[in-house]
This record gives structure tokens, C-alpha cells and sequence, in this order.
């Protein structure tokens, strides 16, 4: 079996979501699925978090993405490589990063690399144990 390019898994991902656009999807695994398929094409790929976050890492406000009206998410999981957002919830073909928040949430969201949210999770785990 031949295995499907990057571009043509994020394509057919995404029109998967479109016909069935009230689907539970969890956007952690659909990132991490995409990491799998750009590194078996021996792209190093990351996932990344949209949130607005406070300083222990915390969801401190939603974020509403405009192609889903009325849907409030704490924070967002994308697969970034090469300065580009691999994003099947979103869109049929790559975002670059600098445009990704602007469109997909009509605003200015922060993101956080993988090694940044768990540090911001391991800070705020420790920090009951501060004298």
C-alpha cells in the first residue's frame, strides 16, 4: 500500500471534517497523527498550542474559532513544520504561521511550542511546593 503524501492526508482529513462539520474531533490526536504522516516524509514536524494562557498554563480565556460559530475551545492543537500549519479542522492545505491566528480565530491567539506547554504544566505542578 502506498502511503499518502502530507498534502494529500491533510486534504482528505479536512474533507472528512467538512462533511461531518458537528463531529467531535479532538485536535491533539488530529495534530499528532499529522506529525506522524510529515515525519514518515523525514519532515521534523511540532505540535504547537493556541491559548491565551496564564502564567501556570492555565486556559484564562476561550478562544472561538470563526469556521465553528459558538464554539468556545480553552486552546488549540496544530502540526507546525517549516513555518506551516498543517491544520485538517481549518483548512484543506497549509497556513503559514504568521497568517494561522489572524484567520482561523479573527484574532491574534499566542502560541506555545510542546517544550513551552509543558514547562508552563511542570511549573504549575510545583508550584504547591514552594516555600
Amino acid at each position: 500500500m502506498v502511503q499518502k503524501s502530507a498534502l494529500e492526508h491533510l486534504a482528505d482529513k479536512a474533507a472528512e471534517i467538512q462533511d461531518n462539520p458537528t463531529g467531535k474531533y479532538d485536535c491533539t490526536m488530529v495534530a499528532r497523527e499529522m506529525q506522524r504522516v510529515l515525519e514518515a516524509e523525514g519532515k521534523l514536524a511540532e505540535v504547537m498550542r493556541f491559548a491565551i494562557l496564564n502564567q501556570y498554563g492555565e486556559p484564562q480565556l476561550p478562544i472561538k474559532p470563526v469556521r465553528f460559530p459558538g464554539r468556545n475551545w480553552d486552546y488549540h492543537d496544530v502540526c507546525c513544520f517549516d513555518d506551516q500549519i498543517y491544520d485538517p479542522l481549518m483548512a484543506e492545505t497549509p497556513i503559514y504561521l504568521e497568517k494561522y491566528s489572524s484567520l482561523v480565530f479573527g484574532t491574534e491567539i499566542p502560541f506555545q511550542t510542546e517544550d513551552e506547554v509543558g514547562k508552563l504544566f511542570e511549573n504549575a505542578a510545583n508550584r504547591g511546593f514552594r516555600s
